[in-house]
This record gives structure tokens, C-alpha cells and sequence, in this order.
């Protein structure tokens, strides 16, 4: 038998193949070993550690450590919810869920399973899960009831670790510091499909991320009702995370109600900010040298006991393209208040602002905008500042004819002024395209009417 290149690698790979075995692991001992982390000291890189249905407690079956195995460890009923680990911490009993610290990687696998009441009081270490150097992947988990004396009762990752997360919930986490739910330090997590409810962070976010390169990347995640001293949701430090397709709906903050950003240049394209609040900037705050790029969002119902009901920008240069701003409010700057800076805004709806005018430039701000259509804000339009920009590039004061504005379909109407059709000069003004008008009339003849009936 001749053998080829292939096939000796393939007989080579054929041991290690071989070895991997499935073990499992009950919440009252039984199975093939008696606790979760004499499974995983027994395991060699491939495994599997099945946990049955129930709650898992005591020495064993918490503070685990994955001691730098390749191993999956997942519910055998893919159900996080009747799934547990009950850490049972407490202030002076400090218990995480899992340790990854040899620097695991995506094969080392974490799915299935809720963690609750994680407590940790120490300046650099997580309560849930503690990433340190690691790049693990954790799928459908949840992370429920944690709390930490500093950051990350949830989740925390350092050291330049890239965990993956995907399909997992934070909710109900507490800081007493910042990040209730996750804390990012010099790591790049990629979140996916994840989502944030009801985390307190008595200082920062839900998440924070603090000196992240390369940056971190959230697709399609959710945050509702995060409340913080500044960030609800989401806080940049240093950092410059790319944000796609997330919803943030009524966060709460004293400072950018949903999301905080400072000495950094997140994206945020395809967002969505819905009925979040807090003194300056009820969705956004961007201060110092910073420069957000915000492509295809939409800001709707934001408040602002200040100023800046949608976004408060401060010493930073933003460029704003494609967005929609609808009935957000503010004594100053109902949609944005802008100062210091530099806004470049392009393709933009700013309209029915319920309190405040649609820009509000103070002292030092420079605005250029092309493209936009400023509408019934009750504070005014064209004012303050941009009055000479109407009827120049492309800008305008028409109604823009939003499908359903009372119940948040902000799409245009086929006679939209913002239309791609309507406007060949500018294309499309907005982030939602047509989705709404009269239904067209087509020609057409007796006999063909006929044939629909089968006559």
C-alpha cells in the first residue's frame, strides 16, 4: 500500500483522536467523577465534562480552573437555565465560577451553564468568570446575581486574552466600583448575540473597556435597563470598541445614558437608542480627545435633564452619517449638543424633537452638515449657529414622513422627501429606507381581471 502525505498525517492524528472520551458529572456526585474539577484534572486536551440538570455547589464545584485544558464543559441539556453553578459567595467568602488563566484557547470551551452568586473583592479579579491571558470560548451561558467589590462580577478579561462569548445573559450583576456585567483590560473580547438586562454599576458600565487594542467587536447584542454613574450600558476608556446592529433601550446614567466614551474612537453602525437617560447626553457622552464615527443609527425617546438628549459631544471630532433622530429632548440641544469640537454630519434626520433645538453648538463647536433634514424640533431647526447651512449642500427643513412614528417605524414613506427617489442630489437621508406609501396602480384589461377568477 503506497502511502501518501495525507494518510501519514492522518495515522499520526489517529491516537489522539481516539482518546477523546465524554465524562459526566451530577450535581449530587454521582456520574463518573464525584465534582466538576476532578473531571477536568482527569481530562486530556479534546474532551468533554457533561454536566446533568440541577445545582452545583461546595469545594469542587466552584472557583474551577481549567488549568490550561482544551476541554468543552456543557450542560447535557444545552439548558443554562436548569443548569447551575451556585457559587455561594458572599462579603469575606470570596467564590468565582471559573478561572481561565494558562492561557486557554477557543478549544477551551465553556456552554450550557448559568453561574450565580459569584463574589469577588479584589482590585484585578473577576466573580463569574476570570480570563487572564486567555482567549476561551463561552456559548449560551448565563450570568445571574453575581457581584464584585471593584469590577467584572460578571465576566473579566485581562492581559490580552480575546474570549469569544456568544448567546450568554448578564443580568442582575452588581459593582461597587464599575462593570457590573464585564470588564475588559488591554483583552479584545468578541461578543455576539449576547444581552445585558438590569446590571448596576455603582460607578461604571455594564461593560467597560479600558486600554482594549485591538478592539473589541459586540454584533447584535442588547442592553436594557443598565444603570451606572456614567455608561449605562457601555464605557471607552482608551479604547475603541466596533459596535454593529446593537439595541440600547432604557439605560440610565448620570453620564451618557447608554453609552460613555472617553480617549477613544468606537464605531457604532446599524444601533439602535430607544428611551434612555441621564443628565448630559441621554444616549451618547463623548468627551475629551475622542472620535466616535456613528453610521445608520437611530435616536429615539433619549432625555436629557440638560443637555444633549440624544448625544453630548465634548472635545472631540464625530462624524455622524446616515442616522435618525426622533423626538429625543433636552433643555439644550434636544438632539445634539455639541461643544469644543468638530461634528461633521452627513445624511442625517434630526426632527420632532419634543424639548431643545436639533444642534445646539456652543462655545468653541464648529458644525458642517450635507445632506440633512432638520424638522419640527420644538427648540428650532436651522438656529444657533448652522442657520446659513439651510438650503446649502443639500440640506433641508421638510417633514420627513416617517411611516409610523407613534409606534417607532421610523422608515420613510415613498413620497419622503428623504427618499433615495426623491433626492438624487443626496440619495437616501436616514437610517431606514423606504417602507410605506400608496400602492401602485398598474394597467391592465378586463380579460386579465377575468382569468385571476378562473371565468
Amino acid at each position: 500500500m503506497r502511502l501518501t502525505f495525507r494518510s501519514i498525517a492522518v495515522l499520526l492524528a489517529a491516537p489522539a483522536l481516539a482518546s477523546a472520551a465524554t465524562y459526566l458529572v451530577n450535581p449530587d456526585g454521582s456520574g463518573d467523577f464525584p465534582t466538576i474539577q476532578a473531571a477536568i484534572h482527569a481530562t486530556v486536551d479534546g474532551d468533554v465534562v457533561e454536566l446533568g440538570d440541577g445545582v452545583f455547589t461546595g469545594d469542587g464545584n466552584r472557583d474551577l480552573d481549567y488549568v490550561g485544558r482544551a476541554i468543552t464543559i456543557r450542560s447535557r441539556s444545552g439548558d443554562p437555565g436548569a443548569c447551575v453553578l451556585d457559587c455561594q459567595g458572599a462579603v469575606h467568602h470570596d467564590h468565582q465560577g471559573v478561572r481561565f488563566r494558562s492561557a486557554e484557547g477557543p478549544a477551551s470551551v465553556f456552554e450550557g451553564v448559568t453561574i450565580t452568586r459569584a463574589y469577588r473583592n479584589h482590585p484585578t479579579e473577576g466573580a463569574g468568570i476570570d480570563c487572564a491571558g486567555a482567549s476561551p470560548t463561552i456559548r449560551n451561558c448565563v450570568f445571574r446575581g453575581n457581584a464584585a467589590e471593584y469590577d467584572g462580577a460578571g465576566f473579566y478579561c485581562r492581559d490580552g486574552g480575546s474570549p469569544t462569548l456568544s448567546l450568554c445573559v448578564f443580568a442582575e450583576n452588581e459593582s461597587d466600583a464599575g462593570a457590573a456585567a464585564l470588564y475588559a483590560e488591554e483583552a479584545s473580547p468578541r461578543l455576539e448575540d449576547c444581552r445585558f438586562t438590569s446590571n448596576v454599576g455603582e460607578e461604571g458600565a455594564a461593560i467597560l473597556f479600558v486600554r482594549c487594542d485591538p478592539a473589541p467587536a459586540l454584533l447584535r447584542c442588547e442592553f436594557q435597563q443598565n444603570t451606572a454613574l456614567w455608561g449605562g450600558a457601555i464605557a471607552c476608556r482608551r479604547s475603541s470598541p466596533s459596535l454593529m446592529d446593537c439595541s440600547f433601550s432604557l439605560n440610565a446614567a448620570t453620564l451618557g445614558g447608554a453609552v460613555d466614551v472617553q480617549d477613544s474612537a468606537p464605531q457604532l453602525e446599524g444601533c439602535r437608542f430607544e428611551g434612555n437617560s441621564a443628565s448630559m447626553g441621554g444616549a451618547v457622552r463623548c468627551c475629551r480627545p475622542s472620535a466616535p464615527f456613528l453610521r445608520a443609527c437611530t435616536f429615539a425617546d433619549n432625555v436629557a435633564t440638560s443637555c444633549g438628549g440624544a448625544a453630548f459631544l465634548f472635545d472631540c471630532s464625530a462624524l455622524v452619517v446616515g442616522c435618525t433622530f426622533h423626538r429625543n429632548s433636552a433643555p439644550s440641544g434636544g438632539g445634539l449638543y455639541v461643544q469644543d469640537m468638530r461634528l461633521a454630519m452627513e445624511n442625517t434626520i434630526v426632527a420632532f424633537g419634543e424639548a431643545g433645538e436639533a444642534l445646539r453648538l456652543a462655545a468653541g463647536a464648529e458644525a458642517e452638515l450635507r445632506c440633512c433634514d432638520l424638522y419640527g424640533n420644538d427648540g428650532g431647526d436651522w438656529v444657533g449657529g448652522i442657520e446659513d447651512q439651510l438650503g446649502m449642500n443639500g440640506n433641508l427643513a421638510d417633514d420627513p414622513l416617517f411611516c409610523g412614528p407613534g409606534s417607532g417605524d421610523l422608515a420613510l414613506d415613498c413620497l419622503s422627501p428623504c427618499a433615495a427617489e426623491n433626492n438624487p442630489e443626496c440619495g437616501q437621508i436616514g437610517a431606514w429606507p423606504v417602507g410605506c406609501g400608496p400602492t401602485p396602480v398598474t394597467e391592465t384589461t378586463w380579460g386579465v381581471i377575468k382569468s385571476l377568477f378562473g371565468r
